[in-house]
């Protein structure tokens, strides 16, 4: 019963039932469509500005390397990129790896190349003077979280928890904090939180002494690789070459990924093909959550 009541106070529910009835038949035969230009975003980001701060020296890499115009197309919210991708008003995605379940869950999205991410995890912190020491200690503490839907700072620290024995739903209070996990665990907002190695880094950098002021208490098992997916109404034989290309001119197209400075996190990444059993790991996350209709 709490994992069903807490399915309908999340926007899970909404973007279970919402992205569906947009899709229409998600069981529709493949067309065969060969894109005059490639429609691309990523759906951690908001808007073109964000998109084009980020992604525009790699669109026009990808562009290069695969003598096909690539034209970025910004997204509202990442439920948007579902019925984006049925409706073919967008042909690539760049995911991660929940968002990839939920795309191929609603729209049947296709693993094309993923990309991988040497450290990438569910870390939790807590403050340097925290009498916490282990994962069963946070028991009745306020847990903050990223976002929901977040591989590293819900899904996966979800995981974390479960596999200390805590029920996340019933043991902890949890709370959605953003990018403001630092400044609400030193405020005592919070006992602890969960994101990335590589976003705790990065947080940490922006509150002066804050390094010095938390300590990491566990690190959770490797996560899979973020993903590169495409709209199932493409060519297959498209869809193999373009992966086969990817692959191939990886070093020309990581450059480029790197060039904004804002993906820093892809620094020491491959471009490896991708299959959709690569995510086996998160879906029994769901299922650990009880949110395992969301993914099949």
């Amino acid at each position: 019963m709490k994992r069903r009541q807490f399915i309908n106070r999340t926007l899970w529910f909404s973007i279970g039932a919402g992205v569906t009835a947009a899709c229409g038949d998600r069981n529709a035969s493949p067309q065969g469509r060969r894109p005059e230009a490639l429609r691309f975003s990523v759906t951690d980001l908001q808007g073109m500005e964000p998109l084009k701060r980020d992604f525009s020296p790699f669109a026009q890499a990808l562009e290069e390397v695969l003598s096909l115009p690539v034209e970025l197309v910004p997204l509202d919210s990442f439920v948007a990129a579902a019925p984006a991708l049925l409706d073919e008003k967008m042909d690539l995605v760049m995911a991660g790896p929940s968002e990839y379940l939920l795309l191929q869950a609603r729209a049947q999205a296709v693993p094309v190349v993923g990309i991988t991410r040497p450290e990438y995890k569910s870390r939790i912190t807590v403050r340097a003077d925290s009498d916490i020491e282990t994962v069963q200690d946070l028991k009745g503490k306020v847990f903050g979280m990223s976002a929901e839907g977040a591989t590293a700072g819900h899904i996966g620290a979800s995981q974390v928890l479960a596999n200390a024995g805590l029920d996340p739903l019933e043991d902890l209070t949890i709370r959605m904090v953003g990018d403001d996990c630092v400044q609400a665990l030193l405020a005592g907002d919070i006992d602890a939180f969960a994101i990335s190695p590589n976003k705790t880094a990065k947080f940490l950098r922006k509150v002066n002494g804050a390094k010095d002021q938390v300590r990491t208490l566990v690190d959770g098992a490797p996560l899979p690789n973020d993903v590169f997916v495409a709209s199932r109404t493409l060519d297959p034989d498209f869809l193999s070459a373009l992966t086969d290309t990817m692959v191939t001119e990886q070093d020309a197209l990581l450059t480029a990924l790197l060039e904004s400075g804002e993906n820093s996190k892809y620094a020491k990444s491959q471009f490896v093909p991708a299959r959709d059993g690569d995510y086996d790991q998160i879906r029994a996350m769901y299922h650990t959550l009880g949110l395992e209709k969301l993914v099949e």
